[in-house]
C-alpha cells in the first residue's frame, strides 16, 4: 500500500483549489506540477484556450448539452485539460522528475502527455473524492 506524505496531501488541496477556477460547464479539474523539493512549477485548470469564448460563456458546443451527452471522443469539447495547462506552464525541463497532482483521474491523452513530459509520477483522487492514488513512470 502506498503511503502519501503531508506534501502530497497539501499539493492535492492546491489542485482542488485551482479546480475552482475552471470554466468548463461539466468538470472542474485542477492540476499542479511540483518538484521533489515541493516547489510548484506549473498549475492549470480546465478552460478554453484564449482563442475561444469560455465554456461558461457559451463557447463550447458540448457545454450547452446536459451532462453525459455529446460526442464519445469529446470532439465537441473546446476545453484544454488542467493537466495539459499545468505541464505547458512548467515546460518539459521542469517537469522532468516532478509530480503532477490532479483532483481527478487523468484521461488517456493526459496520461500520455504526462509521461512524455518526463514527469516521475501522477497523484490523483479516486472517484469517491477522498483516497489518493498514484502512478509512477519508469
Amino acid at each position: 500500500m502506498v503511503t502519501f506524505s503531508p506534501v502530497d496531501q497539501v499539493m492535492m488541496q492546491v489542485a482542488r483549489d485551482f479546480s475552482s477556477l475552471a470554466s468548463c460547464t461539466h468538470r472542474n479539474v485542477g492540476a499542479v506540477v511540483v518538484s521533489t523539493e515541493g516547489r510548484i512549477w506549473g498549475h492549470g485548470y480546465n478552460r478554453a484556450s484564449d482563442r475561444h469564448k469560455l465554456c461558461t460563456d457559451g463557447g463550447c458546443p458540448r457545454g450547452k448539452l446536459p451532462a453525459g451527452k455529446g460526442a464519445a471522443d469529446y470532439s465537441d469539447c473546446i476545453t484544454v485539460h488542467a493537466e495539459v495547462n499545468a505541464i505547458k506552464m512548467a515546460g518539459d525541463s521542469l517537469c522532468d522528475g516532478s509530480t503532477l497532482y490532479v483532483n481527478s483521474q487523468p484521461c488517456p491523452m493526459c496520461w500520455r502527455v504526462a509521461e512524455g513530459s518526463g514527469l516521475w509520477r501522477v497523484v490523483w483522487v479516486d472517484e469517491d473524492g477522498y483516497r489518493l492514488k498514484e502512478r509512477q513512470f519508469m
